[in-house]
């Protein structure tokens, strides 16, 4: 009897390690991520700093509207943009974002090197703040990344049509050709306490896909620098209740 009530406490134990270490493990990438914390758009990077044409989140961000969400610009911006150009894929009126950008400048466009998996729900700043994190961590300049972002990339146009038509819009098929072509994948996480993303059920198939095929695609997920620094606040001066908050967010 002895001998069982042992061997049911160090099983005990041993499971209490096992949790402790998965536990600690996820919180030092947590830990990392605060601390450290397109195809064909992200050259418009470059459009933050100078006096380049209107350049979509960029340009919504050189002019200092910090708080317009992806959904704020989509007709002023995003939309309006290509309004008055032909699509090259079906030579109607109303083209991308991207089309609009590569008829006026042919060197804006690149193939993708890296696929952004977002909210539209996020701020413009959250987004090429993290786009430009994630190069300075790669050591790399702006200006040799090109990120694919649906809202910029897929013709806005087409999608409104089929909205109304409650037909599918046939260029969503393609999103995983799209990840697999670019090979590089950025999940951004926001806020850091209740991601957006992992609300959106395109962005979780997004996720999937990367866990599917880890060979395949490299992920990197990544909190914008603010929800960085205000995790890594939270922890540093109320460690309590920060770390509380992070355990029942891991649970």
């Amino acid at each position: 009897l002895l001998c069982i009530l042992l061997i049911c406490r160090l099983r005990h134990l041993v499971t209490f390690f096992l949790c402790s270490l998965l536990y600690l493990c996820i919180l030092r990438f947590i830990c990392l991520s605060l601390c450290r914390c397109a195809g064909f758009f992200f050259q418009a990077e470059d459009g933050i700093r100078d006096a380049q044409e209107s350049r979509g989140l960029g340009d919504v961000y050189k002019r200092q509207d910090m708080t317009a969400t992806v959904y704020q610009i989509e007709d002023p911006v995003i939309i309006a943009k290509g309004a008055d150009m032909v699509c090259t894929t079906d030579n109607l009126l109303g083209c991308s974002y991207l089309d609009a950008v590569s008829l006026q400048d042919p060197k804006a466009a690149a193939p993708a090197t890296l696929y952004v998996s977002y909210s539209w729900g996020y701020m413009c700043k959250e987004i090429v703040c993290t786009l430009e994190t994630y190069c300075t961590r790669r050591n790399t300049s702006t200006s040799r990344v090109s990120a694919w972002l649906s809202c910029l990339c897929l013709n806005q146009h087409r999608v409104h049509t089929a909205k109304k038509r409650d037909e599918p819009y046939d260029e969503f098929k393609q999103f995983e050709s799209r990840m697999f072509r670019a090979r590089n994948v950025l999940g951004i996480l926001s806020p850091w306490n209740r991601p957006a993303t992992l609300d959106r059920a395109w962005c979780l198939l997004e996720l999937w896909t990367c866990f599917s095929h880890p060979a395949d695609l490299n992920l990197k997920l990544m909190l914008p620098p603010d929800q960085s620094k205000h995790l890594q606040n939270l922890v540093k001066n109320t460690p309590q209740s920060g770390f509380r908050q992070v355990w029942q967010l891991l649970g």
